[in-house]
């Protein structure tokens, strides 16, 4: 999410005093509310609202990047978001219209270890 001044400390203070559940929570914290931990002044309060607020204009693709989906890459979320956002513009013009899927070009295997022939180590 990439928020300034959110770090792992204030994310548990935010959790233990019940003021986020989640992090979708995040985005309905008041400064007011903040001004009650320890720590917050006015403008810290409103800096931390700011750069919440900031983080809603994030691009998809980083945000697919940032909750960690196994196997899931940088380049990879941007490769889906861009699907994502293709397959949605084509959902929204109809039946009509002349969108098609794209083929990526690659196919995609598993990587659980029975599908994977064992390698000797060189070593």
């Amino acid at each position: 999410m990439d928020i300034d001044g959110l770090g792992e400390t204030l994310v548990g203070t935010l959790l233990s005093r019940g003021l986020v559940g989640n992090a979708a929570d995040l985005y309905d914290l008041r400064a007011e509310q903040l001004l009650e931990l320890d720590g917050f002044a006015e403008i810290s309060a409103r800096n931390l609202i700011n750069a919440i607020d900031a983080s809603r204009s994030r691009p998809f693709h980083r945000v697919l990047f940032a909750i960690g989906i196994e196997e899931v890459g940088y380049v990879t979320a941007r490769s889906l978001a861009n699907q994502f956002a293709r397959s949605t513009a084509c959902w929204r013009l109809g039946p009509s219209s002349s969108c098609k899927p794209r083929a990526s070009g690659r196919r995609w295997r598993s990587r659980s270890p029975r599908s994977s022939p064992r390698r000797p180590c060189a070593g």
